[in-house]
């Protein structure tokens, strides 16, 4: 029977792949930490630990001050996007809305309105933010969704259209059902608001 010790130690490793710029994703570091300690018959640990892993890498090499100047900017720029479409009700979702940048982010942001998605493409075009790709996503739970994808000062931004009717699911995981941390456009402000007075 594998130990925690055993699979803390495989996240320490996929940790410092991530860290040191030597994989993609945190799945392949998890891959690549088993195969060079050939522990493969260790449960593989979550991606929750090895990001955490990752976190403490960072703040050692930057500081803590400086982590939280990062996590400040990339709240910053959730609240531009989100402040254009400030009447669709956006929350900030998942990893980002705690301020847990490591490992890669990418800012989802969840609107509830009755315009269209390509209405909010245009105006998110219009603000000044990059042409977006469109697609959907399915939920077993709750049906279908429009999205749009683009990227801002290198942050991967997701944008899911859900009805207005739809409120309900501001907190809760599309694909899962589970609830999801999430924070509306005021929470945000009040957010990156605290962190500067605390800087």
């Amino acid at each position: 029977m594998a130990t925690d010790s055993r699979i803390d130690l495989l996240a320490q490793e996929a940790a410092r792949l991530v860290h040191a710029g030597q994989v993609e994703s945190v799945d392949e570091a998890i891959r690549r930490a088993v195969e060079d300690t050939g522990w493969v018959e260790v449960p593989r640990p979550s991606r929750g630990l090895v990001r955490r892993h990752v976190q403490g890498l960072t703040m050692q090499a930057i500081g803590a001050r400086e982590y939280q100047k990062r996590v400040v900017d990339v709240w910053e720029v959730a609240e531009r996007i989100m402040a254009v479409l400030d009447d669709c009700d956006p929350h900030l979702l998942g990893r980002a809305a705690r301020g847990h940048i490591d490992a890669g982010v990418t800012l989802y942001i969840r609107v509830f309105t009755s315009q269209r998605i390509g209405d909010l493409a245009q105006r998110l075009v219009e603000a000044g933010f990059a042409e977006p790709h469109f697609s959907t996503v399915d939920s077993k739970h709750f049906g279908r969704f429009d999205r749009i994808t683009f990227e801002e000062d290198g942050l991967p931004v997701a944008i899911t259209r859900c009805s207005w009717h739809q409120r309900e699911l501001s907190r809760v995981d599309l694909f899962t059902g589970r609830p999801i941390d999430a924070i509306d456009l005021l929470a945000l402000r009040r957010q990156i608001e605290a962190s500067e007075r605390a800087d």
